[in-house]
Formats: C-alpha cells, sequence, structure tokens
C-alpha cells in the first residue's frame, strides 16, 4: 500500500508531535519554543483534516444509502403496478435512472478486474 505524500507529512507531523510532547525540555518553566508552538499547530491541523476526512466518509455514506432507498422505493412502486397489468414508461426511466445514479456513487462495488487468463478462457468458451 502506498501513502499519498499529503498523508505521509501529515502522519510525520504528527509522530513529531507527539515525540514533543512526551519528551518535555529540561528546565523549561518559560513560554514555549518556536519549535512547540508549530509542532502543536501541525497537531492541531492534522486533527482538523481528520475530523474533516469523517465526516465526507460519513456524507458519502448517507448519500449512497438515500440514492439506495430511492431506487428501492421507485422499484417497489414499478412491481406493484406491473403485478396490476400496467406498464408505466415513466416510471421504469426514473427506476433506471436511480439505478444508474446508485451505481455511479463511489460507494458502489468496483467491478472485478479480468486477468489475462480469464479473457483467454472467455474467448474459448464463447461461440
Amino acid at each position: 500500500m502506498r501513502l499519498r505524500p499529503d498523508i505521509t507529512s501529515k502522519l510525520f507531523c504528527w509522530s513529531l508531535v507527539s515525540l514533543a510532547l512526551l519528551t518535555p525540555a529540561r528546565g523549561q518553566t518559560g513560554p514555549r519554543s518556536s519549535i512547540e508552538v508549530v509542532l502543536a499547530e501541525a497537531e492541531a491541523r492534522f486533527a482538523q483534516w481528520e475530523r474533516e476526512r469523517l465526516e465526507a466518509q460519513w456524507w458519502e455514506e448517507r448519500q449512497f444509502f438515500e440514492r439506495a432507498r430511492k431506487f428501492v422505493e421507485l422499484w417497489n412502486t414499478f412491481v406493484e403496478k406491473y403485478n396490476r397489468g400496467e406498464v408505466d414508461l415513466q416510471l421504469a426511466l426514473k427506476v433506471s435512472e436511480a439505478f444508474r445514479a446508485l451505481e455511479r456513487s463511489r460507494r458502489w462495488p468496483a467491478k472485478p478486474q479480468k486477468t489475462r487468463r480469464a479473457k483467454s478462457e472467455a474467448s474459448v468458451c464463447e461461440p
């Protein structure tokens, strides 16, 4: 797994802050040194970044479940009408659009990658 440079630098800053907090300077009773101030600011920025990342992840999940709920609601309506012998093409288009919106969301599972061997076996089996 490869870390992105911005994450790596933030983790490095966080480790420096942790190290600075664990090893206080000897005999220092006056104002904090500039490095301590910088490290404390870096830790605060990292904590803020982490909160924002978790909030964004929560919103993505909420949006995905909202899209799934909408699709299921439209699908149930379509099935009820179909079982009564009605075919509503506008409703079918709405169901299709809702499913496509669900597929485009970031939480939708990725398609499995076919290997060369699987592709060659698939071509052999097909007429």
